[in-house]
């Protein structure tokens, strides 16, 4: 469940702390828990999209965008708590690290000519930056699941 209409390699960089990945693997979810999840972000993500309705040009993207982005996240917390797992933590981190792209980008929208792009490489750059820390800790991890194979 995707909310975000350009059809985004689940990512992004809103950084809402390691914290909140730890709290939400600590526990495993029940098919009542997580349907009711389900449904709460379903609801909070229209009430936030509701929201961006009464804005104008780009802080309407803006705004479509953080409520989007806050959706995928959730959804992806979601997916940490059902799977604690290094590939479940590193997806949340893709999923952030796009989102906060996706806001970056919308921030650009009012810009003009060399400050518009500038802003924009400036986006991408941040987003593959993340992906690389993301990439290197997965490579991290498969190298020392090789090394302990081993002993």
């Amino acid at each position: 469940m995707k909310f975000r209409e350009y059809g985004i390699a689940a990512a992004s960089a809103l950084v809402l702390g390691i914290g909140i990945a730890a709290q939400a693997a600590e526990s495993a979810l029940s098919e009542y828990e997580r349907k009711s999840a389900l449904k709460q972000i379903a609801e909070q993500h229209k009430a936030a999209t509701d929201r961006c309705t009464t804005l104008r040009d780009s802080a309407r993207s803006v705004c479509q965008a953080e409520a989007d982005g806050r959706g995928e996240v959730a959804l992806a917390q979601l997916q940490l708590r059902r799977d604690d797992s290094g590939e479940s933590l590193r997806n949340l981190a893709r999923v952030q690290a796009s989102a906060q792209y996706w806001i970056e980008l919308a921030r650009c929208y009012d810009r003009q000519d060399q400050a518009k792009s500038t802003c924009q490489r400036q986006a991408q750059t941040n987003l593959a930056r993340a992906f690389d820390v993301i990439r290197t800790d997965e490579q991290m991890e498969k190298s020392s699941a090789v090394g302990a194979g081993r002993r």
